[in-house]
């Protein structure tokens, strides 16, 4: 089963942005499971962070993943600043959905800046650097 991506979500500054083309913050996330049995959880967790997303401030629209016959999962996140996605992830109820899953997998991420709303390239860019991601995985969990 290939790699499955969520629809976009907008967040609340998603019209300015489309209006106004501006400097914006794209945020990836990519967790790897250590087992099956833990995926529903991750997955469901992620849902339910992507439910708040029309209330966050600096949001410009997510996208959620997964890829779940490799225990893998992870976020996209489009935000008008970096300063705007910390504060998210600050926020206790990602602090609190990160620390109930801190032990039971591996989480890296990746960043860059934009300079205008293009979804098309944000996400290929993304799933260039989730393909080197399992590629490194395989080379160091043979």
């Amino acid at each position: 089963m290939p790699m499955m991506w969520s629809r976009w979500t907008p967040g609340p500054e998603y019209e300015q942005c489309l209006a106004n083309p501006r400097k914006l913050f794209v945020s990836g996330t990519h967790f790897h499971a250590a087992r099956m049995f833990d995926m529903p959880a991750i997955v469901f967790e992620g849902w339910r962070l992507k439910r708040c997303w029309h209330n966050l401030p600096g949001a410009v629209g997510t996208w959620l993943w997964t890829d779940a016959l490799r225990l893998r999962s992870g976020s996209l996140s489009v935000w008008l600043t970096e300063e705007d996605m910390q504060g998210f992830v600050r926020g206790q109820l990602h602090r609190r959905t990160a620390s109930r899953h801190r032990k039971i997998g591996t989480m890296t991420s990746t960043s860059w800046t934009v300079y205008r709303l293009d979804r098309r390239a944000i996400r290929a860019q993304a799933t260039d650097w989730l393909a080197r991601e399992a590629g490194e995985m395989a080379e160091v969990h043979p």
